[in-house]
């Protein structure tokens, strides 16, 4: 049996956390069932009355508690009186109910529970619970009753400081005595203690604090500023809306939490009471004015704590803060200020600390035998936080003193007089001098049998336990039970109402599967029925159904979608009903879709293919006369404004297109005309403008000069560019760029300049190029030399540490004397060191010590020969398996490599696809290389990855031969009518369909050596109807002859064509990456523009995406790429200077 874990519980007054998870500690009913944490936190707003909070505030206390009437003007939910104490009133399910905040308490631990579980997979029953320090008496028991509701065994209660201090010396060594403060602020309560850790020892000195104090109060003096700012400018009083003080409380709190980092915070909130929108504004130095009294108390509290240790302050070593409210700065001040600026330790998380503590007090308590050597000698020595004292008739006697280490126990005598019936005393808790001030947590009446009247003498225990509770118990009491009787006044919840909170907990339990239940259901009824809407407003599912049916059926959907919205509360029966309902709709959509659809394909006409074949004619025709007009020859002559005007309209259209694939052949028609018309008159513009060019010999010359022009200003840009001249020296730069400058000045005083000159010219610039080129030369060259030298550097690097990892593998130096291997290693560490030291180094260096590394390696050889003769002659059969396997695995991955590299086997198959195995087959032969002594399972490990590649390859197979086998049997099926094929020879074809139809279903693990040869077979068939005589021996000879010759040219034509479109693809792919890898050379684009480089390598880039999408695209398609590109190309070329 698995023992169950034991848990660690923050339960906090604002959140509680377990472990990393964190829960807000609400309590939310509605008509349906009972919210706790992040589902009850957002019911806030909406359920305000309902919903409850702060109940660590209200755990243990009385209706006449003070506490509890200061915090009524700030609950959204209503307190009241019943016994004497406090119940929380509520309305779920449509009637009234009185709470004990023990049972909301239960609730929140159940959830706790409940995330345990879920996390851990398995139940949890027992816990170590976190309270404040300063918990009282009443409190603690609450807290233990609650969790016995819950389910929980408490193992421990456990002080919050206690814990964070177990929190703080877990990953801390401390090797000697530590004197620690802990100050934790939290959202309801303030706690200081400070104890000692000696190793493993934690002793509590001394706490104090206040059960009534954190960040809760400092909302609470910003909700009252805020609303006295209200009264003062609008005469009305916002706090008495109980929804309007809500929605200003949770604005406050995101003040408080914004003053932590800004000086300043601002309110707005709209229609806050009575329609009017309220905005503010408050300093954080008015925060700390208005919460002095707050600020005060935490200092004053700290200080009592230093005096009841007996410490000076200077011996104090490390201040830890805990709780979400210690982040508030003016706290930080006054604990930095009351200790002389000294340092406030951070390693602790001020959420997280006490939930960590707590989960490692559990684990020590738990009883798991392995523990480890940081927890396993933990103590921890923690006090009572307040005084109990007793009053018999007048008399007053202090029994356990606060700070009293506990466990704590003391014994009193009484003695009940012979003229006495009966005793009794009084029981309180508090360190007020008056007892009456102090906390009643008892009265008892011992009385006398009636029969009995002489004096009786009895002795009473008062203990305190670990978990800082209370208890007494008689001395001898079963033998004294027969003259005595006890009566108890406790306030405390009976054994009875326990276990009526534990049975309405169950039933709640019961009736949230039940509702859980439910609501899955609405929800599946509300997913289907809005999928089915969907699908029957879908134009591709409805358009051959009639009308009036998929009225009727929408009418059924709408109608259910209704009813769910009308009916939110309806039974599990109901929602399931209805689903039923909706399943019965859908097949009978899905037997109308059927029907109909059938009906619609045996009526699809020739137009369908006319308008397709229209629209295509109209592509193409868009296509190519953009691409016409973008070539410069083309357009000569004709002002620019006039081509963009015309480019725009070509856009246009194909635009159009591209929206309207679905559009009519009649307007595909009127776009051609449209298309023509813009033709016609590129046509008249072409001819108007060339009439006016010079003859061919000005054209000659301008164009000459434009080329200079164009020539110059694209050196001057490169020069520009620091990239392009870093290890030129600048004065020749200068020169150079000088020089540049005079020829452009030049070319515009001489625009009317003959050829000759402007041929001068060019010589000139080339001049310049050459010498820009020449540097840009012995920069490479430098470059490449530096290469060189790191390469080098590198491989000798890679060397030292591959022979250091080869001597410390005891199997490779196993026999040679310890001495030498000693010295081996001294040799190769002094070579990494070396280059660790020489990164500067020239190549001859590094060769020089790689020769000397060789010579060690060489050595190291002869001496493993030589002592390793031995071992050689008694090789055992386990080395011989290992080489086999290797040699095995070699072969495998070379084969699978033959295969993929023939293109007959890979035809169909995507080239990422192909390129992806042939990577991985590639790495595993280059670890094949570099691991030649792995050993037999590494090889069997690398034998299981190719088999997975294997595996994969053959599923790509099988979805080339299920292409293959398609296109086959679309070609019989296609040609069988066509040509008048005999009956026979149809029923054998089809019969032979079928049966290979078949087995590529049921033989879906077949080898690719099956897939081989039945795509043979299916090639066969083919032939065997070509020669179908053959198949039908009494067959008319001169019809054969006449078949064989129809058929044969239908299939040549089939696959001559098939031929030409991969053909096609193929010199697209192979021009497409020579000039890819032809730009990606520095040395190949001297001169030309970046831009133009730019925008050749996106058509590249284009070219390639479009490639990987459309691997069945038409031949004309593949050649408009290629003729795209091989234009591309010369068109920069042509320019380059």
């Amino acid at each position: 049996m698995v023992k169950c874990p034991a848990i660690g519980i923050d339960l906090g007054t604002s959140s509680s956390r377990i472990g990393k998870r964190k829960t807000p500690s609400y309590v939310s009913f509605t008509n349906s069932e009972c919210l706790v944490g992040d589902r009850a936190f957002y019911q806030v707003g909406k359920n305000y009355k309902n919903t409850v909070f702060d109940i660590k505030r209200l755990i243990g206390r009385d209706f006449n508690d003070l506490n509890i009437y200061y915090d009524e003007k700030y609950r959204s939910f209503k307190v009241i009186e019943k016994d004497k104490r406090a119940y929380i009133l509520i309305e779920s399910k449509n009637e009234t109910k009185n709470i004990t905040p023990i049972e909301l308490y239960s609730m929140i631990l159940t959830k706790m529970k409940e995330t345990a579980e879920n996390y851990l997979c398995q139940s949890v029953s027992d816990a170590v619970i976190t309270v404040p320090a300063y918990f009282n008496n009443a409190q603690r028991i609450a807290t233990m009753k609650a969790a016995a509701i819950a389910g929980l065994n408490v193992l421990q209660i456990i002080n919050e400081p206690t814990a964070a201090a177990l929190a703080y010396g877990l990953n801390k060594k401390i090797n000697r005595e530590e004197n620690l403060l802990i100050v934790d602020l939290g959202g309801g309560t303030f706690d200081v203690t400070l104890l000692t850790i000696n190793n493993h020892s934690y002793k509590v000195k001394a706490t104090a604090g206040d059960t009534h104090l954190g960040g809760e109060d400092f909302t609470n003096r910003l909700i009252d500023y805020f609303v006295k700012e209200f009264k003062e400018k609008y005469e009305k009083d916002p706090s008495t809306n109980p929804k309007s003080l809500r929605r200003l409380r949770i604005e406050c709190e995101k003040i408080k939490i914004s003053l932590t980092s800004f000086t300043e915070a601002q309110i707005d909130i709209d229609y806050l009471y009575d329609d009017i929108d309220f905005s503010s504004s408050i300093t954080r130095s008015c925060f700390e004015k208005i919460s002095s009294d707050l600020f005060e108390k935490i200092e004053n509290t700290i200080k009592l704590v230093i005096d009841d240790s007996g410490l000076d302050k200077s011996e104090i070593n490390e201040i830890i803060l805990v709780g979400g409210s210690t982040r508030i700065p003016k706290v930080r001040n006054i604990i930095t200020t009351l200790f002389d600026n000294k340092e406030i330790n951070k390693t602790v998380d001020v959420d997280e600390a006490v939930t960590y503590g707590a989960a490692i007090q559990a684990f020590l308590l738990s009883g798991e035998t392995e523990i480890s050597e940081q927890i396993k000698d933990i103590t921890i020595s923690d006090v009572v936080s307040h005084s109990t004292s007793i009053r018999c008739i007048d008399d007053r006697e202090n029994i356990i003193k606060y700070n009293s280490s506990i466990p704590k126990e003391k014994r009193i005598e009484w003695t009940i007089p012979s003229d006495q019936d009966s005793i009794s005393f009084k029981i309180y808790e508090g360190k007020n001098q008056l007892l009456k001030d102090n906390y009643l947590l008892n009265e008892v009446i011992i009385n006398k049998k009636s029969s009995l009247s002489s004096t009786i003498k009895i002795n009473i225990t008062f203990s305190v336990d670990i978990n800082g509770i209370l208890n007494f118990s008689v001395d001898d009491y079963h033998q004294l039970k027969k003259i005595i009787s006890i009566n108890s006044k406790n306030k405390m919840l009976n054994s009875d109402e326990i276990e009526r909170i534990k049975q309405n907990a169950l039933e709640k339990i019961k009736d949230k599967e039940k509702e859980n239940e439910r609501i899955k259901c609405m929800n599946q009824l509300d997913e289907y029925v809005f999928k089915l809407k969907t699908i029957t407003e879908n134009e591709k599912n409805i358009y051959v159904i009639p009308l009036d049916d998929i009225k009727d059926i929408s009418n059924s959907i709408n109608n259910t979608i209704e009813w769910i919205k009308d009916n939110q509360n309806a039974s599990k029966e109901d929602y399931e009903q209805k689903k039923n309902e909706l399943t019965e709709i859908h097949n009978h959509f899905k037997e109308l879709y059927s029907h109909y659809h059938k009906l619609h394909k045996e009526k699809y006409d020739e137009k369908e293919k006319e308008r397709i074949e229209c629209k295509n004619c109209l592509v193409k025709n868009a296509n190519d006369f953009k691409v016409y007009i973008e070539n410069e020859k083309n357009r000569h002559g004709i002002p620019l404004e006039d081509i963009n005007n015309i480019n725009n309209s070509i856009n246009e259209v194909i635009m159009w297109i591209k929206n309207n694939q679905n559009s009519s052949k009649e307007d595909y028609d009127k776009k051609n005309y449209e298309l023509i018309e813009i033709q016609n008159y590129f046509q008249k513009l072409y001819s108007q403008y060339h009439k006016e060019i010079y003859d061919e010999k000005e054209m000659e010359r301008i164009k000459f000069m434009n080329y200079i022009n164009k020539y110059a200003y694209k050196l001057k840009a490169y020069i520009e560019k620091e990239n392009n001249t870093h290890g030129i020296p600048p004065d020749l730069i200068k020169d150079i760029n000088s020089s540049i400058n005079d020829i452009i000045e030049w070319i515009k005083d001489n625009q009317d300049a003959s050829v000759d000159d402007y041929e001068k010219k060019k010589n000139e610039l080339i001049g310049i190029h050459n010498l820009l080129k020449q540097n840009a030369f012995e920069k490479i060259k430098d470059k490449e030399k530096e290469n060189e030298r790191i390469k080098c550097m590198n491989q000798l690097g890679e060397y030292a540490n591959k022979l250091r990892i080869y001597i410390e593998n005891e199997k490779n130096t196993q026999g040679i004397p310890p001495d030498v291997i000693k010295s081996v290693n001294n040799s190769i560490n002094d070579t990494i060191e070396w280059i660790k030291d020489n990164q500067n180094a020239t190549k001859e260096d590094f060769e020089k010590k790689n020769n000397e590394l060789i010579e060690v390696h060489n050595h190291l050889k002869e001496l493993y020969s030589h002592c390793h003769k031995s071992y050689k002659e008694n090789y055992d059969e386990k080395e011989k398996e290992r080489i086999e396997y290797m040699n095995y695995i070699i072969k495998y991955a070379n084969n699978l490599k033959s295969y993929i590299e023939n293109e007959k086997y890979m035809y169909g198959t995507s080239q990422e696809d192909i390129n992806n195995i042939n990577n991985s087959i590639n790495d595993m032969i280059k670890w094949i290389k570099d691991n030649q002594i792995a050993s037999k399972e590494e090889y069997e490990k690398k034998n299981y990855e190719l088999i997975e590649i294997h595996n994969h390859l053959q599923k790509l197979y099988k979805n080339d031969f299920k292409e293959y086998f398609y296109i086959i049997k679309a070609f019989i099926e296609n040609n069988m009518d066509r040509y008048e094929i005999p009956p026979a020879v149809k029923k054998y074809t089809n019969n032979f369909i079928k049966y290979m139809n078949e087995w590529r279903k049921y033989y879906k693990d077949a080898s690719i050596d099956d897939y081989k040869k039945n795509k043979n077979k299916l090639h066969n068939c083919v032939n065997d109807i070509i020669e179908w005589d053959k198949v039908i021996k009494d067959a008319n000879k001169e019809d054969s002859k006449k078949f064989k010759k129809k058929i044969k040219t239908a299939f040549g034509n089939y696959n001559d064509d098939e031929n030409e479109r991969i053909k096609s693809m193929n010199d697209l792919v192979e021009f497409t990456y020579d000039l890819k890898m032809y730009i990606e050379d520095e040395r190949n684009f001297y001169g030309i523009s970046p831009d133009d480089i730019k925008n050749l390598t996106d058509n590249i880039s284009k070219t390639i995406k479009w490639m990987k999408n459309n691997r069945n695209a038409s031949k004309e398609d593949y050649y408009y790429y290629l003729n795209m590109l091989s234009e591309s190309e010369n068109s920069i070329f042509q320019n380059e200077y």
